[in-house]
């Protein structure tokens, strides 16, 4: 059995004004260094989601936003760790990115869904439901997609079917993820009484609602390996270490804690820290990023990325001083 309070001592938690993240500490002093910024007079590029499947590949996309009014999908890739980033445009206006490996990919777009075997250089569209808002592969053939409902695919996203248990009406699912068998799926309520939540046993066959008490999830995933989410009633940060009660990790009322927060204008972007996931400090981050909201994404303790929707990349680092 897993030593859970061991693993603990070892991790390190990351707020932003938008994000939250674990990872193992770096020895000295760490900071957010700015590796790629979108600078491009009249426009703006909101990233919606990042993904770094390895330490040398990382895609972000989002939309390009014209002052004119006019928006257009983009999609920023490296393949060196960051020294050097590739701009390319899209045909649709992409939602968010799930990649099983360094090769194997999908990205959700307002229009459906699209996949990539290269890391991002080309994708290719599926005939997939519209309205999408997120999707995750247990291995290349079998995933699933959250929107309205739940949806599965057996044969890498050409065809999907609605998860008849998983039918609650006026639900918008925006997040799912796994830990071995057991799978949560989570959204907001457009309806007073309807669970936010669906949880799965068996791997994706059922889905049903959890007991009573449960919490409000805007985000789930994975921390540690483990499940967790942030709790829209609380505005704190949960997880359930080892499939148990759900644990307050982080509960601090004047922070935005998700990867989806909106504030009324940019703000300095804020990083936090922890050793023991009760006290928190922040830590340095590049003077330039500013930022409504912010996304991460983390292959191990030496490779970690935040992503703002002001178009800015920025690598946590070790300290040179």
């Amino acid at each position: 059995m897993r030593n859970w309070s061991s693993l603990r001592a070892l991790s390190v938690l990351a707020a932003v004004s938008g994000a939250a993240l674990l990872c193992r500490p770096v020895g000295a002093q760490p900071r957010w260094k700015l590796q790629y910024f979108f600078d491009q007079r009249d426009s703006s590029f909101h990233i919606s989601d990042l993904q770094c499947p390895s330490a040398l590949r990382c895609v972000a996309a989002g939309v390009i936003l014209y002052n004119d009014g006019r928006g257009k999908g983009a999609v920023v890739s490296t393949n060196d760790g960051g020294a050097h980033w590739s701009l390319q445009n899209v045909k649709e206006s992409p939602l968010s990115l799930f990649f099983l490996n360094e090769s194997l990919g999908w990205m959700v777009t307002d229009q459906g869904l699209w996949t990539t075997g290269d890391g991002g250089a080309t994708w290719k569209k599926l005939d997939a439901p519209k309205w999408m808002m997120r999707v995750y592969f247990r291995d290349p053939t079998h995933g699933f997609a959250v929107g309205s409902t739940v949806y599965e695919t057996v044969d890498g996203g050409k065809k999907w079917v609605s998860v008849t248990s998983a039918q609650p009406k006026n639900m918008s699912y925006e997040s799912i993820a796994f830990r071995g068998q057991y799978g949560i799926a989570a959204g907001i309520p457009v309806k007073a009484g309807v669970p936010a939540i669906l949880e799965s046993q068996d791997g994706g066959k059922h889905w049903q609602a959890p007991n009573a008490g449960f919490y409000r999830p805007v985000k789930v995933g994975l921390l540690q390996g483990e499940i967790a989410f942030v709790d829209r009633s609380q505005g704190s940060v949960r997880w359930m270490p080892g499939g148990t009660k759900p644990e307050t990790i982080f509960d601090e009322r004047n922070r935005v804690v998700t990867d989806f927060a909106q504030l009324p204008v940019p703000g300095k972007l804020k990083m936090l820290r922890s050793t023991d996931l009760k006290s928190w400090q922040e830590m340095d981050v590049d003077y330039r990023a500013v930022a409504q909201g912010a996304v991460l994404a983390a292959l191990d303790a030496s490779h970690v990325w935040v992503a703002t929707d002001t178009g800015m990349i920025l690598q946590l680092s070790p300290s040179k001083n």
